[in-house]
């Protein structure tokens, strides 16, 4: 089978929806499919390909096709670039577009729809509730020019969990929606780096005990939230650090002023984005794994937190209930005690957190591999 994944950026600071658009591309190339990845020029490429080589089993099988990103005016309308990737859905058995409202995911759609290929669309928790009220204004009129038609004749909907397929309601589309979640490679995780790594990068955190967040640095992240807990349960415990890594999306500047309002200057630690093996390394040093979310579709560092073995705390709008129901971590309320009071709970108790880490390794590798996800996606093409 001929499949083609269209996303409009590759670059690692978008997080989620690339990592997700790399592995299951990887994952289907190595069931034998002949698969690619139409995306437009990447911005630091050296950076992408390290992360392929070490994140992504395989990746050497996907071909990619990068597109003119040299004006803002093809970006919004890419009339330079558009037979070349006109003929890349038209020679495709299925076309799989990740994310909603950019230009090039809208327009992959409509050619794929006029020559009758099918296609998918992931909407990596773009259609939820709180992120069609950001900008809502743009977003209802973008769904009434043309989205939601485009949204309604899907060969289906790609949901990474069921909570975000109810989400959708709402909305009314037509299209069918599978529930088929994120995953991680197994051979990653059999040969993890040791945490000296991170020790070695960050020497001031050696012989520390820390809470670990790590995503990127916006609103949405829950990162007010984290501050006002971590302030909360240092009233308590007095002997743990909090470490925040990822890039900065806009709201590193109000971090920072929390972080000094609340005088936590000496215990906050902002490290910047995390890679590689250096990113393991800081999973295998933390005492545990922190995300206060508003909303997330299917989070990649939850999972990846699991498989090291590391206690998560996260919450309800993470949608993965399954951390409560197998013990590995504490889902709570967007709610400033009960998150300090979970993180108190897992840095208290090291036998607990050792059976956490344990439930939640035995979860992913069971149930949430890219393999897993590979196979039941092209089942459903």
């Amino acid at each position: 089978m001929k499949i083609l994944h269209v996303i409009d950026s590759l670059d690692l600071f978008r997080g989620g929806p690339v990592v997700c658009a790399a592995s299951i591309a990887a994952s289907q190339a190595a069931q034998g499919n002949d698969v690619s990845i139409l995306s437009y020029d990447l911005i630091e490429p050296e950076k992408f390909y390290d992360f392929l080589k070490f994140n992504v089993p395989g990746s050497d099988k996907i071909n990619f096709v990068f597109i003119s990103n040299d004006s803002a005016f093809e970006r919004r309308y890419p009339v330079k670039s558009i037979s070349k990737f006109k003929l890349k859905i038209i020679d495709s058995d299925v076309v799989h577009v990740h994310g909603m409202w950019h230009p090039l995911l809208y327009k992959s759609c409509v050619i794929a729809k006029k020559n009758n290929i099918k296609y998918v669309l992931t909407p990596h928790g773009m259609l939820d509730p709180w992120s069609l009220s950001q900008k809502r204004f743009k977003k209802k009129l973008a769904l009434a020019l043309g989205w939601k038609s485009i949204l309604n004749n899907c060969h289906y909907l790609h949901a990474l969990n069921d909570d975000e397929a109810i989400l959708m309601g709402p909305l009314g589309l037509k299209s069918k929606i599978e529930v088929i979640s994120n995953g991680v490679f197994e051979e990653t995780f059999s040969n993890l780096p040791d945490k000296e790594i991170f020790l070695n990068k960050f020497p001031r955190l050696r012989g520390k005990r820390f809470i670990l967040f790590l995503s990127r640095l916006h609103y949405k992240k829950g990162l007010d939230f984290l501050i006002d807990s971590y302030r909360l349960f240092l009233s308590r415990v007095h002997d743990v650090d909090l470490v925040i890594a990822g890039p900065d999306d806009g709201w590193k500047d109000e971090l920072l002023g929390l972080i000094n309002d609340n005088d936590l200057s000496e215990k906050v630690h902002i490290i910047g984005p995390v890679y590689n093996e250096i990113k393991y390394s800081a999973y295998l040093s933390a005492s545990c794994f922190c995300l206060p979310s508003r909303q997330e579709g299917f989070s990649i560092a939850i999972t990846e937190a699991m498989a090291c073995k590391l206690p998560v705390i996260i919450s309800k709008p993470c949608n993965f209930n399954e951390v409560d129901t197998v013990k590995a971590g504490f889902v709570v309320d967007l709610d400033v005690n009960e998150i300090a009071e979970a993180m108190i709970k897992v840095v208290s108790d090291k036998n607990m957190a050792d059976k956490m880490g344990f439930n939640g390794s035995n979860l992913i590798f069971t149930k949430y591999t890219w393999e897993h996800v590979a196979r039941r996606l092209v089942a459903a093409y």
